[in-house]
């Protein structure tokens, strides 16, 4: 009788494990719709964008770009969960995955609102800004401890995320090598047909695709293929030093190639 009892037990733990599940992602689902509806986030990203591409003649960092980065980090998570490796919030909070999800959901579009001001320090005035709606979305949703804990992870992985950041958990480091890989040429088209170009613009509109796929070697494997060598200047200036030093780099190999070539190099 004993055992018979167990199993009943099990079977009713893996139903509540799967409904929880479910719930969680159905949280996941509700909250990303709600961030992206209010109009408050969607008036920051258009100035952020007014900024960058009318005053300071910067690539788009838009709704696209927000959007694009939130992919990126979401695809990174994916492969790094399916290797079996834990990010920092999974191990140190007993995280779910839905949990890390908005992490990395809200960072993603939120990280760069700062740019609202200016982008000289942008990332504090985006952790300012961010602060409150963070907290509004979240606590719909959770009790406060956990709404306060949640939005202390996402501020920080805003707050990092630039290239001399130090990001101190996983997440934040997924944050700032998904921000990074926003490089392929359409980010950069409009400054480049209107003149408004530099090394940075040049280098970006020679990027004609970036992938992140399952590697064979590590979890992740990032393939860039470019139509010139003027590519290699953004992924060995700006994208290599994204991941250096981080716990993410042991996780991934970056390849790529010129466009005609048949294999990848590694960088």
């Amino acid at each position: 009788m004993a055992k018979i009892k167990k199993l009943k037990s099990s079977k009713n733990n893996n139903k509540k494990n799967k409904k929880n599940g479910k719930l969680e992602k159905d949280i996941f689902n509700k909250i990303k719709g709600s961030l992206l509806k209010r109009k408050d986030v969607r008036a920051l990203i258009r100035m952020q964008n007014v900024l960058s591409l009318k005053r300071i003649n910067y690539p788009d960092h838009g709704m696209n770009h927000v959007k694009i980065v939130a992919r990126n980090s979401l695809r990174i998570f994916e492969l790094l969960s399916k290797a079996g490796i834990k990010t920092t919030t999974q191990i140190q909070h007993k995280f779910s995955e839905e949990d890390v999800k908005i992490i990395l959901f809200f960072s993603s579009i939120l990280h760069d609102i700062g740019m609202s001001v200016d982008r000289e320090f942008h990332e504090v005035f985006s952790v300012i800004i961010a602060k409150d709606i963070i907290f509004d979305e979240l606590s719909k949703f959770y009790d406060t401890q956990k709404t306060i804990i949640l939005q202390s992870e996402i501020l920080h992985a805003i707050f990092s995320h630039r290239r001399k950041g130090k990001p101190k958990t996983m997440e934040a480091e997924i944050l700032r090598l998904a921000d990074g890989l926003d490089i392929a040429k359409g980010r950069s088209k409009m400054l480049i047909d209107s003149n408004q170009s530099n090394i940075h613009f040049i280098s970006s509109f020679s990027i004609e695709k970036v992938e992140i796929e399952k590697g064979k070697e590590t979890p992740i494997e990032i393939k860039i293929e470019m139509s010139n060598p003027a590519g290699f200047f953004l992924v060995s200036e700006f994208l290599k030093e994204k991941i250096k030093e981080t716990k993410l780099s042991k996780h991934i190999k970056i390849k790529a190639r010129i466009k005609g070539q048949k294999n990848f190099s590694i960088l």
